[in-house]
């Protein structure tokens, strides 16, 4: 799967890295990526192309479904992970993701 779209590069013109500075979980949720087969989540809010043609993303990230953290991720990074039970299968995009970054989170995390 294609990880970044030309929709996606004209979303995230309207949102590039600080661009939601200090909005939380009610920042607008440009893009999910997944990891399946496992829990790894990452609630994209924010990014910019870099000068060598990578992506650096900012978000609220998920490795294990219980610990939430907000933190920096490259596009090549993501590109570069495959799931841990086969190995096959790569990051892939949540294609029916919620509006905001709380949408995305169980109900014991939207209070955060």
């Amino acid at each position: 799967m294609q990880l970044m779209t030309e929709e996606l590069k004209k979303k995230f013109e309207d949102y590039p890295i600080y661009s939601q500075d200090g909005a939380g979980i009610e920042a607008k949720l440009v893009v999910k990526y997944f990891l399946p087969g496992c829990a790894a989540t990452w609630l994209i809010t924010e990014g910019e192309e870099l000068d060598d043609g990578d992506w650096e993303f900012f978000g609220y990230v998920t490795l294990d479904g219980r610990e939430w953290e907000w933190g920096y991720v490259l596009l090549s990074q993501l590109k570069e992970l495959r799931d841990p039970l086969f190995h096959r299968l790569g990051v892939e995009i949540d294609l029916s993701a919620g509006e905001l970054v709380k949408d995305e989170l169980p109900k014991e995390r939207q209070e955060d």
